[in-house]
């Protein structure tokens, strides 16, 4: 939701999106509260420690990304990876990375040339879309694992709308 320019997250979905980032912590909404609550878990042990994330706003320069209403997905994904960066480097020991910090078109080759220069096992990618929908029953949270081969037919169309114009080898990748 955009509120006065700005936007807005139901905490609930905000609950969902740290579950998904911090997996070696519980997280839970309390509705009646108001309150999102995150404990350290002591019985999951993380398969690798977290030095550095790199935060990738997409789309940028010439590719506004989804747009409604005049809003341009590339304006509000560089808000939010701005914001997530400060806090991460406020409250965190953890290297932080934008692979752009400005409204300036960046490959998805060079994308990933920028997370490349950091060890695999230390490092956490988090690209930000703000997808759009026709219909106006969708809301929430997406959360995508990279997949070289899609899932169904309506993957594969996405994917070939997202990367026309890049050539990649995701076999590479």
């Amino acid at each position: 939701i955009i509120l006065q320019g700005t936007v807005a997250l139901p905490p609930q979905d905000v609950a969902l999106l740290l579950r998904d980032l911090l997996p070696s912590m519980d997280v839970s909404w309390d509705e009646a509260k108001a309150t999102i609550e995150v404990k350290k878990r002591l019985s999951q042990i993380l398969p690798f420690e977290i030095k550095t994330i790199v935060i990738d706003p997409g789309h940028g320069g010439h590719d506004p990304g989804a747009t409604r209403r005049g809003v341009r997905e590339k304006q509000i994904v560089l808000d939010i990876a701005l914001r997530l960066a400060e806090l991460v480097k406020t409250r965190s020991n953890w290297n932080v990375i934008l692979t752009r910090a400005s409204d300036k078109f960046i490959t998805l080759s060079s994308r990933t040339k920028i997370v490349s220069q950091y060890p695999a096992d230390g490092t956490l990618f988090i690209s930000i879309h703000c997808n759009a929908s026709r219909s106006s029953v969708g809301h929430g949270l997406e959360t995508y694992v990279f997949n070289i081969e899609a899932t169904d037919a309506e993957a594969a169309a996405l994917a070939r709308r997202e990367n026309a114009t890049e050539k990649m080898d995701l076999a590479y990748i």
